[in-house]
């Protein structure tokens, strides 16, 4: 019996060629390649349709909202300081993020006037001055001061009042861990 010698072939293109690249993957198979990015392109859009990306919707953080409760309300400013300082960065640039102890570090919540109430959570050293973060501050949030203008750091209040901080004072000593705090503008008077 004559003896046939047996061709392997593509199960997808069906196009001749040896033992090693009879698979389609192993031949750059075409028709392979094509019903790949098909498969591709609809599972990218079934992922885009209810997974929309995090870039295309912005959510606006969620306040939550304060127990009228005494003793629950105690323990929830502990929770929300402890969330606070896990996201809080140096508010002074020279500062990096190992280089201050903890127990020397103070929480501040920089609420930044200008940008529509914007809230950034920032750290300071207990014993830096209060005119030094105001210099920090107004960095950070791109305020700059005129000869008709003179910027000065105020806590805000729980009745949304503010009170003015001394620069020349430590800010540990005028401020608790957690307060919100903002940098204003106040017309100079006109020197004669």
């Amino acid at each position: 019996m004559p003896s046939q010698d047996v061709i392997p072939t593509c199960a997808t293109c069906k196009q001749s060629f040896c033992a090693a690249h009879r698979h389609p993957s192993s031949h750059s198979c075409s028709i392979q390649k094509s019903l790949s990015s098909k498969k591709v392109d609809a599972a990218r859009a079934l992922l885009s349709e209810h997974f929309p990306a995090s870039s295309s919707r912005k959510t606006a953080r969620r306040i939550p909202k304060a127990p009228t409760d005494l003793a629950k309300l105690a323990q929830w400013r502990k929770v929300e300081l402890i969330k606070m300082r896990h996201r809080a960065i140096p508010g002074d640039f020279k500062e990096g993020l190992q280089s201050v102890p903890f127990e020397q570090r103070l929480h501040l919540r920089f609420i930044n006037k200008g940008s529509g109430d914007e809230e950034s959570i920032l750290w300071f050293r207990k014993t830096m001055v209060a005119g030094k973060i105001l210099d920090s501050l107004a960095i950070h949030a791109k305020i700059k001061s005129s000869e008709q203008l003179s910027l000065q750091l105020s806590k805000i209040l729980d009745n949304g009042d503010t009170e003015v901080l001394l620069n020349d004072k430590a800010i540990g000593d005028q401020v608790e861990d957690g307060d919100r705090v903002t940098v204003t503008s106040i017309r100079s008077s006109p020197s004669n």
